[in-house]
């Protein structure tokens, strides 16, 4: 008998029945399972986690256009309300995070960038961001698929990762520099001359001097590569910075004109509301 046939038979249920009875074990564990995802409870921290990636998921899923990036402050205050947070705290932590901060990544090697930007931009509109960006060679272009545009970027002094996504009525911007440009920089050629210096002094019977000069050149490349690393890190903000800058001037005349066209009919419905 098949696995559906079985699992469809009044023979199976009832020998299931009888074998995962209240005294069983596996009836423990089999209920266990069935009750364990619906009952856990997640900290705080998990559930930043969790709505982080779904969001992440839905933004390079097909249906991503259902998506709207951003939460507003009524958003926030409407989820706050609904988990028990006090709105006085609330309203504390939400102007603790008017200032745009950042994600580290470990040691610090990355880090992320992203703003979100009142106003949508048409995929025929991209150039406006474009003009402010830098390809990094042929092997990496910038590409658009639809409406999201990414690609590695010049920074000005390191790369970074760029995606932008504009759809209903928001624009999300996400720069995320990295530890590479600096690296190549740095301890790379440390690398090269360190091994070559130690061997050729030590064929010569001066190891010792070898040693010793490739200590300082990893000491001096470590200076080197955390300089440039905060560099790269500044430049990717303020390429964050700029983008939204930029994004945020092109659809004014947009959020203006949607505006003007609601005030009439808001002023109706005062209107109406008065009369009754």
């Amino acid at each position: 008998m098949s696995s559906v046939a079985r699992a469809s038979s009044p023979w199976f249920h009832g020998h299931l029945a009888h074998d995962f009875h209240d005294g069983c074990p596996c009836h423990v564990q089999y209920t266990r399972m069935l009750m364990t995802d619906e009952r856990r409870i997640f900290s705080e921290q998990e559930v930043g986690a969790v709505m982080r990636r779904a969001v992440e998921m839905q933004e390079h899923a097909q249906d991503a256009g259902s998506y709207t990036p951003g939460v507003t402050q009524e958003e926030l205050k409407r989820i706050g309300a609904e988990v028990g947070v006090d709105p006085k705290y609330l309203d504390l932590a939400i102007r603790e995070a008017m200032a745009p901060e950042s994600r580290k990544g470990p040691l610090n090697l990355t880090e992320q960038f992203q703003r979100v930007v009142e106003g949508e931009l048409s995929p025929d509109d991209f150039d406006i961001v474009l003009e402010e960006l830098k390809q990094f060679g042929r092997r990496h272009p910038i590409t658009q698929v639809g409406r999201t545009l990414q690609g590695k970027v010049w920074t000005g002094c390191s790369l970074a990762n760029l995606q932008m996504t504009s759809r209903n009525g928001r624009t999300k911007v996400d720069v995320r520099s990295n530890a590479i440009f600096p690296f190549l920089m740095t301890f790379y050629p440390a690398f090269l001359v360190a091994l070559a210096g130690v061997g050729a002094l030590s064929a010569a019977g001066l190891a010792w001097a070898g040693i010793l000069g490739a200590i300082g050149l990893f000491t001096a490349a470590t200076f080197g590569f955390r300089a440039l690393l905060r560099k790269g890190h500044a430049a990717a903000r303020a390429l964050a910075d700029r983008l939204e800058r930029k994004i945020s001037e092109a659809t004014s005349p947009l959020r203006a004109n949607l505006a003007a066209s609601i005030a009439p009919e808001t002023q109706m419905v005062v209107e109406v509301q008065q009369s009754t």
